[in-house]
């Protein structure tokens, strides 16, 4: 503990800008990487909630073929351009590839900007519900400013200024465009299936009934999901 503690004063005497990579790999890889993984994942599966996302995996045949092509692609060039600045070799090479696979797609702004909220938000919520200790502004600042500039190279436009904004755009964005679709039922079945690959099959509709209690109602209604009793939704949300 007194590790941690020593650790997290060193990284708040750092510039956020000049460095932010540093920051946000011990974050990412050090202190928090469970928690940060997690959320990041776990926020992938919530976009599959918005109709325009999930249509979009839908009608390209791949997710179906390949459901864990996503996480492993976008857990690979995450780590890329955390660990290697973006500037560098291994960190721009990582930011093009990003740019490659999604010039594929016919996505839209808002739908770039909502992802980019997850990769931003999710993990301080995650840390500040979780985590042994709070981010410290530093940190949260290195958050937003790192995925900021990672959203410019991709081209994503009107990209909000604050953490605040960031998240009003993201709660924003649900409230209006999470709602129940089939192809979200579709790509969340598909996951789920990945999910419960390892589990024993005696025990899949248990662990199934655990995920869905951990949904909020929002996305638990926009993937077509039951509502649990209240007992084991109690337990706690975790998506």
């Amino acid at each position: 503990m007194l590790l941690r503690r020593r650790r997290a004063s060193l990284l708040a005497r750092l510039h956020p800008l000049r460095h932010s990579h540093t920051i946000h790999a011990h974050l990412a890889f050090v202190d928090f990487p469970f928690l940060v993984r997690t959320s990041l994942e776990l926020g992938l599966f919530r976009t599959y909630a918005i109709h325009s996302i999930s249509h979009i995996l839908s009608r390209a045949g791949h997710f179906a073929a390949n459901p864990s092509k996503r996480y492993d692609d976008n857990d690979i060039l995450a780590k890329e351009m955390i660990l290697h600045h973006i500037d560098g070799p291994r960190g721009s090479l990582a930011l093009r590839r990003l740019n490659f696979i999604h010039s594929q797609y016919k996505i839209s702004n808002a739908d770039f900007l909502y992802v980019l909220s997850i990769f931003i938000i999710m993990p301080m919520e995650w840390i500040s519900m979780y985590g042994y200790r709070d981010l410290t502004e530093v940190e949260k600042n290195t958050i937003f400013t790192l995925w900021h500039d990672i959203g410019t190279r991709m081209g994503i436009r009107n990209i909000p200024s604050s953490i605040q904004d960031i998240a009003s755009y993201k709660q924003s964005y649900e409230s209006k465009y999470m709602v129940y679709n089939d192809t979200n039922k579709e790509i969340a079945e598909l996951t789920l299936g990945l999910l419960l690959g390892g589990v024993l099959v005696v025990l899949r509709p248990v662990v199934c009934r655990l995920i869905f209690a951990f949904m909020d109602d929002r996305l638990r209604k926009a993937m077509g999901y039951p509502k649990q009793p209240a007992w084991l939704s109690s337990c706690g949300q975790i998506a």
